[in-house]
């Protein structure tokens, strides 16, 4: 009796495989049960047997397995509750198909008993043929002509039961093969690891004087007891059976945060192994020391076992990048200079301004916070900035996203950041002279043959004034070059920029701040309007995009307008965004004045270019600092147009008190 019930019982302890392997097989048994419910209902119809009862009486049954799925933690447990039901799906069957077929449904009892055997378990089929004996007997004296289509007698229950009898024996003689030598192979395998530690000793040694941190942890995320001995001098002595993600938390908290939700999909068997892995945490800084961590799975029967961890300082490595990143941007610096002294020189005026602002903590509206933001990630990505590009795009994230102002600590580096470029700035140019005024050569012989013609003294005026203000044609020629860099940068077809500019000039130092809002347009115009080349192909566009800067006069105002042949604006989305944030939007013009609200975009997703919803916005807030009106015309598939218009006499004005434009 006791050899008898060794085999028939299965040892107490569940193993990790043993476990994943019934979850599965259970999670593929649900799904086939399912599938009975249409195919009892066509078998009813066919066989004048009440599809309805048919419905019925099989989410009766389906609940069973259903409810044990769900609740029951011990895969085992469902799958006697899997046996048990099978076999009453089979009375189902023989009893929805009475008639010339109903015998030869009886096949499906057999069927399942041997398709149990999959379980490993002899219980299982005990409990199934159990069921299927109990079923007949009761069934046969009671409504015989559910399971027989003729007159049977008791010795024909006996024939059918005894083929039961000898199937189910062989079956759960395969099923107990089948775990001893497949299922709990595992233990086997643990065995055999065992002996290999005992006779491995020097492998100890290896992980006590490398200079990597290898580590194991199982599908649980459960640390192994081997791993290396400068792991506890880098992170801290680890406790017994202690989770990667608890140990990884001590120092370096984001990082294991990130760990937990990114290992929960590796071990879900959702998403193809290599993708998931991809997710998981690649650095963490502790200090001043930087680590990489790097990982390798452990796979069993193709399923996951366990992952190798590896983590690597790099800190030298990491300096080494970061220093080399701000060479570069040295080197940029110099371009800039170079090609743009003006330009440049501008921006790192403005840009001194807008983090001495951050840093001072004198900006208390967020609105206003995260247009500052976005404004200094723009410029510096413009002019080649990347490391304080990068810095505002967390901080902005951080402001958009979570609600937070920036953190202290990244306001200090962006400060120590800004110094250093400060310094390398003022080598560059040594003490920048104040005052000066660079005209072209043009201009001068010009001006210098008024005067030998003797023109009147106010014109002279005019002229010699002229030289303190910017060319708009100068200025836009710096936003078209702006412009083609932000191209490049995303990778879109290239572009085409035309320009008309007139003989304008503007005072430089008070429309500053409009070209620096200005430049949101074309990033949006760039980034959201312009399409791709294969778009413009299937369009039947130039494959160049098109953008076109123009300033001018008319009549009592000035005018900037900037127009593209692009995609035109999404209105259906940005309607979509504007009730999504309840903001008006069932009328155009609503529409159109809830494009300039914080948060509004139709971008599909942010890029470090744009899709904040800040940009229009600012740009508007800096229209209507110089008593200017902002107008959007768009028109789907053929482009957008902005136009901002001012009062004329804002331009800039010449000694004798008129225009000088």
């Amino acid at each position: 009796m006791k050899t008898l019930l060794d085999v028939l019982v299965l040892p107490r302890q569940i193993t990790d495989f043993e476990r994943s392997y019934v979850k599965r097989v259970n999670r593929v048994g649900l799904a086939f049960f399912a599938l009975h419910l249409p195919v009892f209902v066509v078998v009813a119809y066919f066989n004048h047997t009440g599809p309805l009862s048919a419905v019925l009486l099989t989410l009766g049954v389906l609940a069973g397995p259903a409810i044990a799925y769900f609740s029951l933690e011990n895969p085992r447990a469902v799958a006697l509750v899997y046996g048990f039901a099978s076999m009453l799906m089979g009375g189902l069957l023989v009893h929805f198909g009475q008639g010339p077929m109903q015998i030869e449904m009886h096949f499906y009892f057999f069927a399942l008993l041997a398709m149990l055997a999959v379980y490993g378990n002899p219980l299982v089929i005990l409990t199934a043929a159990l069921t299927v004996a109990l079923h007949h007997l009761a069934v046969w004296l009671y409504v015989p002509r559910s399971v027989f289509n003729y007159d049977a007698s008791a010795w024909v229950v006996l024939v059918h039961a005894s083929f039961v009898v000898l199937e189910s024996i062989a079956t759960c003689a395969i099923a107990r093969a089948f775990f001893d030598n497949v299922i709990g192979l595992e233990k086997i395998v643990q065995a055999r690891t065992g002996e290999l530690d005992a006779r491995n000793r020097d492998l100890r040694l290896v992980l006590d004087t490398v200079d990597q941190g290898f580590l194991t942890i199982d599908r649980r995320g459960v640390m192994s007891s081997e791993r290396s001995a400068v792991l506890t001098q880098w992170l801290g002595r680890a406790g017994e059976g202690e989770l990667f993600a608890d140990y990884l938390e001590r120092v370096a908290p984001a990082a294991a945060a990130i760990f937990r939700l990114a290992w929960d999909e590796v071990i879900a068997d959702v998403l193809p192994l290599e993708v998931a892995l991809d997710q998981l945490p690649c650095r963490f800084a502790l200090g001043s020391l930087s680590f990489r961590l790097d990982y390798k799975p452990i796979l069993r029967a193709d399923s996951l076992e366990k992952a190798l961890i590896v983590i690597s300082d790099v800190t030298s490595r990491v300096e080494r990048e970061r220093l080399e990143r701000e060479q570069q941007e040295v080197l940029r610096i110099f371009e800039r200079l170079t090609s743009d002294r003006a330009g440049f020189l501008e921006y790192y005026d403005e840009a001194s301004e807008q983090i001495a602002a951050l840093a001072g903590d004198g900006v208390k509206d967020v609105s206003l916070l995260k247009r500052l933001v976005h404004t200094l990630k723009g410029n510096s990505l413009l002019f080649g900035i990347d490391t304080v590009a990068d810095a505002c795009h967390q901080m902005e994230s951080r402001l958009v996203d979570d609600g937070e102002r920036p953190s202290r600590e990244a306001l200090e580096w962006l400060v120590a950041r800004w110094q250093r470029l400060r310094d390398h700035l003022e080598a560059l140019l040594g003490k920048r002279a104040q005052g000066k005024i660079e005209i072209e050569d043009a201009e001068f012989d010009a001006t210098l043959r008024a005067v030998l013609r003797g023109e009147p003294k106010h014109e002279i005026a005019r002229r010699l004034a002229a030289w303190r203000l910017e060319p708009t044609l100068r200025r836009l020629e710096r936003i078209a070059e702006q412009a083609q860099g932000i191209a490049r940068r995303l990778n879109k077809a290239p572009i085409h920029v035309q320009i008309e500019a007139g003989e304008l000039r503007l005072d430089a130092a008070r429309w500053r701040p409009f070209w620096a809002a200005f430049v949101h347009v074309v990033r949006n115009g760039i980034d959201h309007g312009l399409e791709s080349a294969e778009e413009r192909r299937l369009a039947d566009k130039p494959s160049e995009g098109r953008l076109a800067f123009a300033t001018r006069v008319e009549r009592d105002e000035f005018v900037v307008a900037i127009s593209d042949d692009g995609r035109g604006i999404n209105w259906p989305a940005l309607a979509e965004r504007a009730k999504a944030q309840g903001l008006p939007y069932e009328t155009q013009a609503e529409l159109s004045e809830s494009m300039f609200a914080d948060g509004v975009s139709t971008a599909a997703q942010v890029t470090e270019i744009s899709g904040r919803g800040i940009g229009m916005g600012a740009a508007r807030d800096a229209c209507l600092a110089l008593s200017g009106r902002m107008i959007v015309a768009s028109e789907a598939g053929k482009g957008t147009r902005v136009e901002f218009r001012f009062p004329r006499r804002l331009m800039a004005e010449d000694p004798t008190g008129r225009l000088a434009a």
